[in-house]
């Protein structure tokens, strides 16, 4: 289990996430960098957990890659998944 911080932070992103039409890698991306940079984080911080709640590890492709060669469906249904673990 992650941190009380990180949950708050993945429950924001996953309204990000379901409010995104356009799921394309470019896309997606976009929308990560955008939410670290307002949430004023570091990308370790953020992306490693994320990583570690999509695809049960650490470390691994790009996140965005992993959001796109899930689907949104797949990406959020894991995210819910995670959350309803806590």
């Amino acid at each position: 289990k992650l941190d009380s911080n990180f949950n708050k932070l993945l429950l924001n992103f996953l309204d990000i996430l379901e409010a995104n039409n356009e799921w394309e890698k470019e896309n997606i991306e976009k929308e990560i960098k955008l939410f670290i940079s307002n949430n004023k984080l570091s990308f370790p911080l953020f992306g490693k957990p994320l990583r570690l709640t999509l695809i049960n590890s650490e470390n691994g492709p790009s996140i965005s890659d992993i959001f796109y060669i899930l689907d949104k469906k797949n990406s959020v249904q894991r995210i819910k998944n995670y959350i309803t673990e806590i």
